[in-house]
């Protein structure tokens, strides 16, 4: 089931562009020291983005049965903010590494991090 609420952050004019691409054209990012200047044109806020993540998060909460989330980066630091009650705008200091995972455990009535950074190879069973 695709949810669209849960797509990575429009990036703009940085779509497709690789980061010394974009350092050379003088965009800007959503983190770091470049913030200030974001969106840059075409980009979705990080306001509208943590909204419609953080909508997603809420219905997500509630399921009863075991959910996996496949998807980038910012939408894991999103969801892992929204679900940890951090400030939108400490998701970006999240390390989130390609293919890493985060697992989520709940109690019934709350969302708790049961494991974060979780490698491919740790979550495979072995043959």
């Amino acid at each position: 089931e695709v949810d669209a609420r849960l797509q990575e952050i429009g990036f703009g004019v940085l779509e497709g562009l690789t980061y010394d691409e974009a350092v050379k054209r003088q965009l800007s990012f959503p983190w770091g020291p470049t913030a200030a200047n974001w969106p840059v044109e075409g980009a979705e806020s990080l306001e509208d983005f943590t909204a419609r993540v953080e909508a997603a998060a809420h219905d997500l909460r509630f399921r009863r049965e075991n959910t996996a989330i496949i998807s980038h980066g910012g939408v894991i630091r999103a969801l892992t903010s929204c679900w940890l009650e951090l400030p939108p705008e400490k998701l970006w200091s999240l390390t989130v590494y390609n293919v890493e995972s985060v697992v989520f455990g709940s109690d019934g009535d709350n969302l708790y991090l049961e494991r974060y950074g979780l490698a491919p190879e740790w979550l495979s069973p072995k043959l």
